[in-house]
């Protein structure tokens, strides 16, 4: 009604001095309506109709807000340019020019314009507004210091206002992106915690920063705590998800890694219902990392692959294709971590971590003794990162693939084109000793290695020939000279690559060579200083069987657990469950015996010497005088299995020792039925039953009894002793 009140105004009172109002209240409508063009155009034909009419500044405004609000920057700019010079519209018109300027991005105009609007107007919103436009332009120019500079200033001018509180988390996401944590824990987090609090999303943010910068300087508690902190006043934060992350994270670098997976699966699970896929990766990704430092490879291998499967395209992918390959390579599956690391090479090619990668893979062809892969690898090293820090590393491997395939011409073109690449290079004079013994291998004699030992007795490579002597001692059998090559290996160079294979090889010389009390003492240094190496496996097996060969029973049962607790799925696990036992029966502590026979029995139920490990635990019951139990532990012994013949017998001398003639009786008579009839201990229990049937007076069972023994013993003195029985019995 209004609109068509001043139409009509406007259209038919065509000599009335409010037609210039009208027209400007029509814009007005369609204005506040949203029809924007509509207030464009009557404002347009009061301006250009009316030029001198009051309204006219107010509708040149007008026009300027609907072109900002269109998102028409460079006609708003020039409309509330135009108004600058008029009072009533000054301030408000050059803020609107601040504004759409930096919205169009010319942000050092902005930064101009600002600067001339806080000189002038020096208090107010819009002087505030104003000044946090300045710092986000300065901050978006990356002039981080001045930016810093003028949140500061809206600190000091505008405390307890959302300006401070916006100030406050600018200055710290500033400070964060120019690496000054230490500020943030000092400077800003001061400031944070004297403002009152406050319900926004500012301060929760700050928090934020506070927490992840007590993180990037290594003060984990104290980034936890302020995660917690967050938590505890922010609970419907969208960064909640995140912050229990960071929490999950200083758990992991303080050691609480049981605790760092509990917060990872709530940061993934809060994450789900916040649907926040940036945590979700994260969490997946920091979970991996947590069950990789706890050394549980094979579920950090899950998280990653996990990541790998679900994020493919996210940036971090190549990182987790990496740490993936490194947690294969600990668990020894060298093929797999290849691949991983290949992917790296073929999907990410221009990753940070694709030189690496690509050395990785080199370097474990070299160890799994694949020279020419590895010889592929690190020459692609040489041509894709040239003047690399592992490019020069990858071209020494070069000639070390030639040298360890036995291509020594190859290895000497190699080392010289090294020293010729780099002649001031620090590992020059190795190289020359590298050279210097590819030329004796060519026609290498034992007293060719002793004299290269004596002209480089410190050399790094003189450790190769110290091994090299070694190994071939020892496959020899000769144990004492490979003990002395290993044992100058060790204290000669303690740092080469050799040193832990010669600690293993010293202790198992001594072992071979029967010297067990050196092995013992030898396999424990071994153990203690290379608890995590393949080779720990072999040499606590070797610990128990050499305390046992000592006769030191304890000690050996104490190493035969460690290995099984240790490598709990290796096929001599079952080795050292069967020896553990048999070293408590021998010790004299037959209820530790008896234990550790019913732990092989639950752990191998359908082992092969499940039987022979019944009869076994019922002797040691028999062995402390615990009949009965002795008796229930034979009868358990299968009746299929060969082993029933002695539990019979067992059971009867039990049973005998319980004066329960009946049972004993009983026990022999089962014996008899049994086959083959030449058994020892079925023999022994019808002796036994003969012996008992003539107490009882049944001589003609009895004379049975005896014609088996004579009919079936193998033993000539057995069967002539039946034979006179059986007469003594028919004589009387």
């Amino acid at each position: 009604m209004a609109f068509n009140s001043f139409k009509r105004i406007y259209d038919k009172e065509l000599e009335s001095p409010l037609r210039p109002f009208a027209l400007f209240r029509m814009g007005c409508v369609n204005f506040q309506n949203g029809n924007f063009a509509a207030a464009g155009q009557n404002w347009a034909k009061l301006v250009k109709e009316f030029p001198q009419n009051i309204s006219g500044p107010a509708s040149q405004y007008l026009l300027a807000e609907i072109a900002l609000r269109q998102n028409e920057l460079g006609p708003a700019i020039t409309g509330f340019s135009g108004l600058v010079a008029l009072d009533d519209y000054s301030m408000d018109a050059q803020f609107k020019v601040i504004w759409s300027l930096a919205v169009q991005g010319q942000y050092d105009m902005a930064v101009s314009r600002a600067d001339r609007f806080i000189k002038d107007f020096e208090w107010g919103e819009l002087h505030a507004k104003a000044s946090l436009i300045k710092g986000l332009c300065l901050h978006l120019m990356k002039k981080r210091n001045e930016a810093i500079d003028t949140y500061q200033f809206l600190l000091d001018r505008y405390p307890n206002t959302a300006y401070f509180e916006k100030a406050l988390y600018l200055m710290a996401v500033a400070l964060v992106q120019e690496q000054r944590h230490a500020e943030v824990v000092t400077h800003v987090y001061t400031i944070l915690k004297s403002a009152p609090a406050s319900p926004t999303p500012w301060q929760a943010q700050t928090y934020y920063w506070v927490a992840e910068s007590y993180f990037n300087i290594g003060q984990f508690e104290l980034a936890k705590q302020t995660y917690e902190l967050l938590l505890k006043n922010y609970r419907a934060s969208e960064l909640v998800p995140g912050a229990t992350l960071g929490i999950a994270a200083s758990l992991a670098r303080l050691g609480d890694y049981d605790r760092a997976i509990e917060m990872q699966a709530r940061a993934r699970e809060l994450s789900q219902g916040a649907d926040d896929p940036e945590v979700k990766k994260t969490a997946l990704l920091d979970s991996g990392d947590v069950f990789f430092n706890k050394r549980e490879y094979e579920r950090a291998v899950g998280f990653y692959e996990d990541f790998i499967n679900k994020y493919p395209d996210d940036p971090r992918a190549d990182r987790a294709h990496y740490q993936a390959g490194l947690a294969l390579y600990r668990q020894e599956y060298f093929t797999e971590a290849i691949k991983k690391w290949s992917v790296i090479l073929a999907r990410y090619r221009n990753s940070s971590l694709a030189p690496e990668a690509n050395f990785q893979v080199a370097r474990t062809y070299f160890g799994l003794g694949q020279y020419p892969q590895a010889h592929g690898s690190f020459r692609r090293i040489t041509e894709m990162y040239a003047g690399t820090p592992l490019a020069k590393e990858s071209m020494l491997m070069m000639g070390q693939c030639h040298y360890n395939a036995g291509d020594i011409p190859r290895a000497i073109d190699q080392y010289k084109a090294f020293m010729e690449k780099y002649p001031d290079d620090e590992k020059t004079s190795e190289v020359e000793e590298l050279l210097q013994m590819a030329y004796y291998k060519q026609g290498k004699t034992g007293d060719d290695l002793k004299a290269m030992i004596a002209q480089f007795p410190q050399s790094k490579f003189t450790a190769d020939i110290y091994w090299e002597l070694g190994v071939e001692a020892y496959n020899r059998k000769d144990y004492d000279r490979a003990l002395d090559y290993f044992q100058r290996l060790i204290l000669d160079f303690p740092n080469s690559t050799q040193a832990l294979q010669a600690y293993y090889y010293k202790a198992d010389s001594s072992f071979l060579k029967g010297d067990y009390e050196a092995a013992v003492t030898n396999f424990k240094n071994f153990i203690v200083s290379y608890p995590q190496d393949a080779l720990a496996k072999d040499a606590r097996f070797k610990l128990g069987v050499s305390y046992f060969s000592l006769k030191n029973y304890p000690e050996a049962a104490i190493a035969f657990t460690d290995f099984i607790e240790a490598h709990p799925g290796d096929p001599k696990a079952r080795d050292a469950a069967v020896n553990i036992p048999v070293c408590y029966a021998k010790a004299g502590q037959p209820f530790q015996g008896i234990e550790a026979y019913a732990n092989f029995l639950r752990r191998y139920p359908d082992d092969p010497q499940v039987a022979a490990s019944i009869l076994q635990m019922g002797q040691l019951y028999e062995e402390a005088e615990d009949y009965v139990k002795a008796v229930d532990t034979y009868k358990k012994v299968p009746g299929d299995k060969m082993e029933i013949f002695e539990a019979l017998f067992a059971q009867g001398r039990c049973y005998k020792k319980l004066k329960a003639p009946t049972e004993e009786k009983a026990a022999y008579e089962a014996l008899r039925r049994l086959t083959p009839r030449d058994n020892k201990f079925r023999l022994a229990g019808l002796v036994m039953l003969g012996e008992m049937l003539e107490l009882e007076g049944g001589k003609d069972a009895a004379v049975a009894v005896y014609q088996d023994i004579a009919s079936y013993s193998p033993n000539a003195e057995w069967r002539q002793v039946a034979q006179e029985k059986i007469r003594e019995l028919k004589g009387r």
